[in-house]
Formats: structure tokens, sequence, C-alpha cells
């Protein structure tokens, strides 16, 4: 099973499959802005949406701080411009 954590202090959402990191979204917070800065998944975990459960948990989390999200990731520019992402 894949857990998402988002970590702050580390400005990142992680995913880990039994403490392994196989993905991460990396952002950039500055004051209320967090800029969606890069989206990786470990190819060996490719197609089950963990990319996307990454950039919903920053987008989610920084709904929930009154953050302005910006999207420098072309990973989840695609995701908000296709709907899939809220």
């Amino acid at each position: 099973m894949i857990d998402i954590h988002f970590e702050k202090d580390q400005q990142r959402a992680a995913a880990y499959d039994h403490g392994k990191q196989v993905g991460v979204c990396e952002i950039q917070i500055v004051d209320k802005e967090w800029t969606i800065m890069h989206t990786k998944v470990d190819p060996a975990y490719g197609g089950q949406g963990i990319g996307k459960a990454l950039v919903q948990c920053v987008y989610d989390q920084g709904k929930k701080e009154d953050a302005n999200i910006i999207l420098v990731c072309s990973y989840a520019k695609n995701l908000y411009n296709k709907g899939r992402a809220s």
C-alpha cells in the first residue's frame, strides 16, 4: 500500500511503499504562495495514480492553509488543465 505524506518542513509531498520513497511532489513555499515545482514517481510504480495523489495532497494542504497555488510543474499543469484535480 502506498502512503502519501505532506512534509511541509521539507517542502514536498512524498509517496512511500513500506517506508521506501517512491515518489515526490516538490514545492517552494514563500509566505502564502506555494509553487509546485516538480513531480516524480519511480518508473516501477508508474500508472498507479501516485503522481496525481501527490499533486492533490499538496493542493489540498495548500487550500487548508489559504495558500495561492502556482503550477510550474508540467505534470501538475496538465492535471489541472484536464480537470483531473480540483
